[in-house]
């Protein structure tokens, strides 16, 4: 102990020690233990740093969390993004040819690590760490850092008084062996004239029968300027996987995790420039009045006859949908999945979140949540003496009365930010569908409907523009399949097919009435079925929620439900035909080709669960002249989460598909696109192939060829779509029902239980 805390005049290096054999465990006469030691196996690393720090993002922001705690004003991070990729690329290639030649696994490469020339250094400039700091302070794992003499957490603040700490449990420095095998940490206290630089290296650490019997060696360099503070850590040996984000990522994660902090105060820099948080275009903000300077709303929640009162702050806010000339650098458009809804912040660190749990999706307006952003800020919530917040900082602790309520409000918030915003956008958007069916060549025809069909037409209209912007791409693509599905008989359908003019088909409409009426009786039925199928989606659905992946899958009913409806996938797929049993067809031909459907064995398949089943995916095409053009939709359970292994087949399917279309249709060009759907991971999943299924979901971000497709979004886009028109012909119905008094209008469908987001 002496000589750990000695003031070194030179450098030197403490001696490691050997490791010893645990110590003899005392027996009673029969040799039977008499007591039991509990050992810290080094395992237990990777359950506290590589599962929960799975990114090179997620660990820096450990890092700078405890420069910030360190009453740091900087931290500076330095990542050699050039020299990660062109190592990445060269390990990924030479795994690449082992793999073809059957001398390695596929997943190697993500073991691999870099050379250990290539590091990121994060350094601060903070009060930095004696050798009593390094061996009391900073070696002990989980130590409570708040705790005060009777163990009571109340030591909220830095050491300087001047700020509220972030951290509280002590796991922070085993963040880096989530990116990097070896953290090399030098670190100077204010006065002392020596550095101290020590090495934890896992690959030493993973293999101890106790972790309590690892001495790690201490290195001290003389000749240092006493006034000087801070701690630099270098992470060497970068895992080949954890580095693969980009700079814009990382960027974001930083940015996303410090929301609050005032530049002045503290500045996060990134190869030498400054973070700051994205500039983003917002459409609306909720609530709109009675915000402060801050520009959120102040509210305090009372629990417990109000012996307990918790302030906290929020805004929510729509990103934009499209922008002018001169907000070209602002960012717009839909969220990432794992971006949406709300964030709770405390002490100006993310601590749960972002997290739309509890927001129904059968709510009006819902799809607007791919635009929203709801950021809160709740600072006492983590200056208790109760930990609030779990972990991994993605979801606070919701054993308690005091998170449910703060949680059951900014559900509360969100909801109404949501509707007063579909208000706001229903009103916008009016005049520009109108605009649209004018000028629009394939929408005008609509403009001669009958007027209760207009009205509908306009209404379903109205409902693709709210969630989709007039001048969209996804628009312009969705609203003429709806106009179409809506114009159901055979004659008027026909018409407009062959391009007849508008003028005529009005014409020969007046003349029709009675035609008319069949016509929407067919309309009513064939929107009926919609609903019906769209039901029995939820029920699919709500089925695999509750069962909580114990009950029989039910893969085939969803197969039969969306191969027969295959609009319930996509809108668009409306006039698509499936692949079948007859070997007319060239998608049936691929169908037996990739032994599927039909064609399936009967016992092929990959599943999480380890049994063999057949695989439930088919064919999709709409044009007789495009055989070369086809969707391949792979479908999975509704009760275990899809992973990065499915992912994998659908790929696979597609590879062979595309060759062999490729190989029939030698002078077209093949088109193959895939849909792989079913039950998405939840965003903390900790399961290696349900975390590369949602990093290759980040990483194929406006890529068109291979989508996957989560069921509640597939349901809420089903909703949206649909709802406007079927609510318009039920309120025609209810109409004419209350003037025939020999009808007794049906009773209404009851709307499936909302399904959690």
């Amino acid at each position: 102990m002496n000589d750990l805390f000695g003031m070194a005049d030179k450098t030197e290096t403490a001696p490691e020690k050997p490791r010893e054999a645990p110590p003899p465990i005392e027996t009673d006469e029969h040799g039977r233990p008499t007591r039991f030691p509990m050992a810290i196996q080094g395992g237990m690393l990777e359950a506290l740093g590589i599962n929960m720090y799975t990114t090179i993002g997620k660990c820096l922001v450990e890092f700078v969390a405890n420069a910030y705690d360190s009453d740091a004003s900087k931290v500076d991070i330095t990542i050699p993004y050039p020299a990660i990729a062109a190592e990445r690329a060269r390990i990924r290639a030479e795994a690449k040819k082992k793999v073809e030649a059957n001398e390695a696994d596929p997943f190697t490469v993500l073991l691999e690590t870099l050379p250990d020339n290539i590091e990121i250094v994060i350094s601060d400039n903070g009060h930095g760490m004696s050798p009593e700091d390094v061996y009391m302070k900073f070696m002990p794992l989980n130590r409570k850092r708040r705790a005060d003499e009777s163990g009571k957490e109340t030591r909220n603040l830095t050491e300087s008084g001047k700020r509220n700490v972030m951290g509280r449990k002590g796991l922070g420095k085993l963040a880096g062996f989530g990116a990097a095998t070896e953290i090399a940490i030098t670190t100077k206290r204010k006065g002392d004239a020596y550095s101290t630089t020590f090495v934890m290296d896992f690959d030493m650490l993973k293999n101890s029968t106790n972790l309590a019997n690892i001495e790690i060696p201490a290195t001290y360099t003389p000749g240092q300027v006493e006034s000087d503070t801070g701690t630099t850590i270098r992470l060497r040996r970068l895992k080949c996987d954890a580095v693969k984000q980009s700079g814009n990522t990382i960027e974001d994660a930083l940015a996303t995790a410090f929301y609050g902090i005032n530049a002045s105060d503290f500045t996060i820099n990134v190869n030498e420039v400054a973070l700051a948080a994205p500039k983003v275009l917002y459409e609306y903000e909720y609530p709109a009045d009675g915000r402060n300077t801050d520009g959120l709303f102040e509210e305090t929640l009372s629990l417990d006859e109000d012996m307990i009162k918790l302030p906290f702050q929020y805004v929510v806010k729509f990103r934009a949908r499209e922008r002018t000339d001169d907000q070209k650098d602002m960012q717009i458009g839909s969220l990432p999945a794992d971006k949406r809804g709300a964030r709770i912040y405390c002490n100006n660190r993310l601590a749960a979140g972002p997290t739309l749990k509890g927001l129904p999706t059968g709510m009006h307006n819902f799809y607007a949540t791919d635009y929203m952003e709801c950021f809160v800020k709740a600072d006492d919530l983590d200056r208790a003496s109760i930990d609030f917040v779990n972990t991994n900082r993605t979801e606070l602790r919701e054993d308690n009365e005091v998170v449910q309520a703060l949680m059951e409000r900014v559900v509360d918030i969100m909801k109404a930010a949501v509707k007063e915003h579909g208000t706001w956008r229903e009103g916008l958007v009016n005049k520009k569908v109108d605009d649209r069916v004018k000028e629009d060549p394939q929408l005008k025809w609509v403009a001669t409907l009958p007027k209760k069909q207009r009205a509908a037409a306009k209404s379903v209209l109205k409902a693709i523009a709210v969630t989709h912007d007039v001048d969209s791409d996804a628009f312009k693509e969705i609203a003429p399949h709806m106009m179409h599905a809506m114009n159901a008989s055979d004659v008027l359908a026909k018409l407009i097919h062959l391009r007849t003019d508008p003028t005529s088909i009005s014409k020969i409409a007046k003349h029709l009435d009675e035609w008319q009426n069949v016509e929407r009786q067919d309309i009513v039925k064939h929107y009926r079925a919609h609903r019906n199928a769209i039901e029995g989606l939820a029920k699919l659905i709500i089925d695999g929620e509750k069962s909580g992946g114990t009950t029989p899958r039910n893969e085939k009913e969803l197969h039969h439900l969306l191969k027969a409806n295959p609009w319930l996938v996509r809108p668009e797929f409306s006039t698509f035909t499936s692949s079948d049993i007859q070997l007319t067809t060239t998608l049936s031909k691929v169908a037996k080709r990739l032994e599927i459907d039909e064609f399936a064995p009967p016992h092929t398949g990959i599943d999480t669960e380890g049994d063999t089943r057949p695989d439930l995916v088919f064919v999709l095409g709409n044009d007789p002249n495009k055989p070369y053009e086809v969707i391949i939709v792979e479908l999975k359970s509704t009760t275990i989460p899809l992973n990065h292994d499915h992912y994998r087949q659908l790929q696979d399917y597609m590879w062979d598909t595309r060759s062999w279309l490729e190989a029939q249709f030698r002078d077209r060009t093949v088109q193959v696109r895939g849909l792989l759907v079913g039950k998405m991971p939840n965003i903390n999943a900790t399961a290696s192939s349900q975390v590369r299924l949602l990093r290759q979901i980040e990483d194929d971000k406006g890529v068109a060829d291979l989508q996957v497709l989560g069921l509640n979004a597939m349901l809420e886009y089903s909703r949206v779509i649909h709802v406007q028109l079927i609510a318009a012909l039920d309120e025609e119905d209810d109409e004419e029902d209350a003037a025939d008094p020999q009808i007794t209008a049906p009773a209404a469908a009851s709307e499936p239980e909302a399904v959690a987001g």
